[in-house]
């Protein structure tokens, strides 16, 4: 399945997403295939609506995304950083 330029895959009880074009850059991955698509239109909005009109930039993004860019891991986990209030 794919949803905007992601690749989405199961992989035992989580979903995955990945760009297609680096599937090892960077992943998110969460039980609920929702939250999974949430946080990816999370990552798209600001960039979206920044370079179009200027209403938002990446402080727009979600704590777990601005993070991320700060310190990049490969795995990002939805589901423990809802948890942790970052989405």
């Amino acid at each position: 399945m794919n949803y905007r330029s992601y690749s989405i895959t199961r992989e035992k009880s989580r979903f995955v997403a990945f760009d297609p074009n680096e599937p090892e850059a960077f992943m998110i991955s969460s039980r609920d295939l929702r939250r999974l698509k949430a946080g990816i239109d999370a990552m798209w909005l600001p960039l979206c609506v920044g370079n179009s009109r200027q209403l938002a930039d990446e402080n727009g993004a979600p704590r777990w995304y601005r993070e991320h860019l700060r310190n990049p891991v490969g795995k990002v986990d939805l589901d423990r950083e809802n948890a942790r209030g970052a989405c």
